[in-house]
């Protein structure tokens, strides 16, 4: 990419310079104290929890990523896109009101799941079960509103909320756990119910900064109320997300329970602090961005052309390849350092894993961005193609390399997984895409 053409994508994004600092400049400082109390928290959970604990609430968690990858990550990313449609043609509220009238009926089917667990509650053979899955409802369905709202706020372009909300998070979840790992002497299933707590709290708190402070700002309805359209795409957009969910999850999943089933529940906690640091962290950074970046996007993609619109996420793209060269670097320099100072010498036994897994970070986030792609041409049943396929035979790479090999194995295969994804995505825009989205 020359220098010019460089330039001209960018002149894209600044349509209006003022603002944009502005809103950048937010969502800079708010992902800088974002990931600082993320990483705060991870190192006082790790610390006093130990390795052992620490890889058995990972395993816990795997339950509430089965919600977040099937309804909150699919439904988020539509609500962002069709809200910022709704707001430009004047037809927000309309779109609000379907929006909670699905919410209800969500809500219906998670109180149905909780009485039949309360039931199960008063079976002492499967008490510790019900007790699980009540924690996991908890979490998930406070995680669900919580994300809703967020892509809600994001696509309304209210940075400021958006920071201060997802700082918020990390302060109650963290907190609550810290307290509970005082009072409660380090009992996992009590660290996990705290965070389902702090997860409720802050998606109340979510809910009343959105109905208090920003939807009067909302302008009024005046476009046509087309909301039968609306809720039929938003159903299709977000369903092929949601259909292959599983098989992602089963993918990631599987990274912990082959590592607690052939090497032992410590090693997850290791892995899990290695993931944390190394790809999550690139992720996090990485999706901060595309919350900023989106909005405008999907904007641009209604309100001029869908070709501008790629050519801005072509930018965005760009620029996580840089950033990701220098985390990248940043690993391999000071591996030992970062392990350490995020959680504790405990969990510093492989650190030259950690470039390793940081280069699968930088390439899952990549292929993220890639993907806006086929969601601004309303492509999204085609991603169905590389989750599928890389998500399947990541379950079974992980497997067998973690079988053989252990961490050393499942890490490699992470990276394996994560390049294929790319790969295919590359492959099927090539082919299917390649004649709309243009030079």
């Amino acid at each position: 990419m020359n220098i010019k053409k460089f330039i001209d994508l960018a002149s894209d994004f600044t349509f209006n310079k003022r603002k944009l600092i502005y809103e950048f400049g937010i969502v800079a400082w708010g992902s800088i104290f974002s990931i600082a109390f993320t990483f705060i928290g991870i190192k006082i959970i790790s610390s006093k929890l130990g390795a052992e604990s620490y890889g058995e609430i990972s395993l816990y968690l795997t339950i509430t990523m089965l919600v977040h990858l099937v309804f909150s990550g699919p439904f988020s990313g539509a609500i962002a896109r069709f809200s910022s449609i709704a707001i430009h043609d004047r037809r927000f509220f309309k779109f609000e009101s379907e929006l909670i009238k699905f919410f209800i009926d969500t809500l219906k089917i998670a109180l149905f799941l909780f009485i039949v667990a309360a039931v199960c509650l008063f079976n002492k053979s499967i008490q510790d079960y019900a007790l699980l899955v009540i924690y996991s409802l908890l979490y998930s369905i406070s995680y669900f509103v919580f994300t809703q709202v967020l892509a809600i706020l994001g696509a309304l372009r209210e940075r400021f909320w958006v920071s201060f909300i997802n700082i918020l998070e990390k302060l109650f979840r963290f907190g609550l756990a810290y307290i509970t790992i005082i009072f409660y002497n380090s009992n996992v299933k009590m660290v996990f119910l705290s965070f389902g707590v702090g997860l409720l709290l802050i998606s109340i708190t979510s809910c009343l900064i959105y109905y208090k402070l920003v939807r009067e700002k909302i302008k009024k309805d005046t476009g046509t109320p087309e909301i039968s359209l609306y809720k039929h795409e938003l159903i299709n957009y977000s369903l092929p997300f949601a259909l292959f969910g599983i098989i992602i999850w089963l993918q990631n999943s599987s990274e912990k329970w082959f590592l607690d089933l052939f090497v032992g529940t410590k090693e997850v906690g290791i892995y899990s602090i290695l993931n944390q640091v190394g790809f999550q962290t690139f992720v996090l950074l990485s999706g901060v961005i595309t919350s900023m970046s989106t909005p405008i996007i999907f904007e641009k993609s209604s309100s001029i052309s869908k070709k501008t619109a790629i050519r801005l996420n072509t930018l965005v793209t760009f620029f996580f390849i840089v950033i990701g060269i220098i985390t990248i670097i940043l690993s391999c320099y000071f591996g030992d350092d970062l392990i350490i100072i995020f959680s504790s010498s405990e969990f510093i036994s492989k650190p030259y894993l950690l470039p390793i897994i940081t280069i699968s970070g930088v390439l899952f986030a990549i292929a993220q961005n890639i993907s806006i792609n086929y969601m601004i041409l309303l492509k999204s049943k085609l991603l169905q193609y590389p989750k599928i396929i890389s998500g399947i035979v990541g379950v079974f790479i992980n497997y067998i390399l973690t079988k053989s090999y252990g961490l050393d194995g499942l890490t490699f295969s992470i990276l394996i997984t994560n390049f294929l994804y790319l790969l295919i995505l590359v492959i099927v825009q090539s082919y299917y895409l390649q004649e709309e989205i243009g030079d």
